[in-house]
């Protein structure tokens, strides 16, 4: 059984493993292709949930924790799954100086784009 975040190489091992014959490819230069996409989506991300803060959305964030914690380690971004599963907690916990600390840590990440 997996669970989220799901790792590319234990993904790959499970299907391998179970799954039959495994074709090589190579992912990693994929993702690459789709890194700057990601990441501007994620940029967009900081926006909304900073607009869900100002309203006491936590639900919302919430739900933007809970996506960015289960993609970051599959684009090569093993902090965001880290941030991504904080900021989740923080929202279930309706914590929003936590949230706000946070927010500014994923800002500043995806600004630097690692």
């Amino acid at each position: 059984m997996l669970s989220k975040p799901i790792r590319r190489e234990i993904l790959l091992e499970t299907i391998t493993r179970y799954g039959g014959r495994h074709r090589e490819t190579a992912p990693s230069d994929d993702i690459e292709e789709l890194i700057p996409e990601y990441l501007e989506k994620r940029r967009m991300d900081v926006l909304a949930c900073r607009v869900a803060l100002e309203a006491e959305d936590f639900a919302a964030i919430r739900r933007l924790g809970h996506n960015m914690k289960g993609t970051g380690s599959g684009y090569g971004f093993p902090e965001l799954t880290e941030l991504g599963g904080e900021i989740e907690a923080a929202a279930l916990r309706s914590d929003a100086s936590a949230l706000m600390d946070q927010l500014q840590r994923f800002a500043d990440y995806v600004e630097r784009g690692r």
